[in-house]
């Protein structure tokens, strides 16, 4: 118990400076507040970053599965496992800096991980919508949702590995990241709505206007988010991308630079 509380107490002190309402939605905030218990566990029993990584992954891949069955009972026991999957995601992050052992491959299969959790719950609930609800307006939404949000992902990486690759070309020193500087608090409001919007759905009589309403909620988030991710990084990249791009090398001087 002494070992548990002394772990506890560790991660609880490093993950606050990390995670915070400075930096975090309130919903990411609560959530990563109550991981905390669950990191110690799988600190005590010795699990891997990546284990929990995948353990997590297929968490949500189990979520969906249940909420396109249809049924009213797998839909709540799918929205209990997106919330569980919303708290364990902290837990492999906590661990790896428990233990001094973070790497970037780690990094790279969490955001994977989290990218597939948005776009199959948006698909495992346009999909929910059309077997229960019968809503065509509800499937085509939730299914071009789940298709914007897997490509938001992809702006910002494309956007970040071009303002670096132009940095090493030209000797600038451009922030490859702009979603935390610029209108900082718009992402903060939609991970609120959505997440305060998916906890409804848990308790809402699933044939009742109230929920197709929180649905369209839900999908009009990430439309809008995305719509103002791709807009501002286009103004962006206009304006941190238009320095001159050397020209790529042929086959044969690859070679020749290789000899």
């Amino acid at each position: 118990m002494r070992k548990f509380l002394k772990i506890y107490k560790k991660i609880s002190r490093e993950t606050k400076n990390i995670y915070n309402l400075t930096n975090e939605s309130f919903s990411q905030v609560i959530c990563c507040r109550a991981s905390y218990i669950f990191t110690t566990f799988f600190i005590i029993l010795n699990l891997s970053p990546n284990l929990l990584t995948f353990i997590n992954f297929s968490i949500s891949v189990l979520m969906g599965l249940l909420i396109m069955t249809g049924s009213e009972k797998f839909f709540d026991f799918g929205i209990i496992l997106y919330f569980v999957y919303r708290v364990l995601d902290f837990s492999d992050g906590g661990v790896a800096r428990f233990n001094k052992n973070s790497t970037f491959f780690g990094r790279f299969i969490d955001g994977l991980a989290d990218i597939f959790l948005n776009a199959f719950f948006l698909l495992a609930l346009a999909i929910f919508s059309l077997k229960f609800l019968n809503s065509f307006t509800l499937m085509f939404l939730g299914t071009l949702a789940a298709i914007l949000t897997t490509f938001d992902s992809f702006i910002y990486d494309k956007y970040s590995a071009l303002v670096r690759w132009s940095n090493e070309e030209n000797k600038k020193k451009i922030k490859p990241y702009i979603k935390r500087t610029f209108l900082p608090k718009f992402p903060k409001i939609y991970n609120d709505v959505f997440s305060f919007s998916i906890l409804l759905l848990f308790f809402l009589p699933k044939s009742g206007e109230t929920f197709f309403v929180v649905c369209i909620i839900i999908f009009c988030v990430f439309l809008l988010s995305f719509s103002q991710n791709f807009l501002t990084h286009l103004f962006f990249a206009r304006n941190n991308l238009g320095f001159p791009a050397k020209v790529k090398n042929s086959a044969k001087e690859l070679k020749k630079a290789k000899k």
